[in-house]
């Protein structure tokens, strides 16, 4: 039903199997991320989402994308260091995932720590083509010049056929 684009019957089929097996940690993160919660702005509704989310990985501790969902939640609520620690665990858990070094890059460049942020991305940048490089390459790039390894990533020349763009899609 998700694939087809049938949201509503998705969450029904979602929440039907986690009320048959409450185990099912994936259905659980499906239902929840599909549901309002994330987005809602609502101090109850966010520490609901936090509750879910937190019912997921008491499910299985090591389900990357809920501690993901958590970290994200931290930094929305201003607690990077809590942030940082659920960034790094999802990294461990599933260390081959471009994003969640990023994630946890982009938390440490807003701890302050430019210097660990930058060499966070300069090893995504190194080792992960396309978008992921290019992610890599912009929190590289928010990095002070002062604050980068004297080593960072190799730049790709680009050639004279072709241009590049930074900013957002709209």
């Amino acid at each position: 039903c998700l694939r087809e684009g049938k949201d509503e019957e998705a969450i029904r089929e979602f929440s039907q199997a986690v009320e048959l097996d409450n185990r099912m940690y994936r259905a659980r993160f499906a239902k929840t991320m599909l549901s309002p919660l994330p987005h809602s702005p609502t101090p109850d509704d966010r520490l609901a989402y936090k509750a879910e989310l937190m019912n997921t990985v008491s499910v299985n501790p090591d389900f990357a994308p809920a501690y993901v969902e958590l970290a994200k939640f931290y930094v929305a609520q201003g607690d990077l260091n809590k942030a940082l620690g659920l960034a790094l665990k999802a990294e461990r858990l599933e260390p081959w995932r471009s994003g969640y070094h990023l994630l946890a890059g982009e938390i440490l460049l807003r701890l302050d720590r430019a210097a660990d942020a930058a060499t966070y991305a300069s090893y995504v940048a190194g080792h992960y083509a396309g978008p992921d490089r290019d992610e890599a390459m912009e929190l590289w790039n928010l990095v002070p010049i002062a604050k980068r390894p004297a080593e960072g990533p190799v730049q790709i020349e680009v050639g004279h056929d072709l241009s590049s763009a930074e900013g957002t899609v709209k």
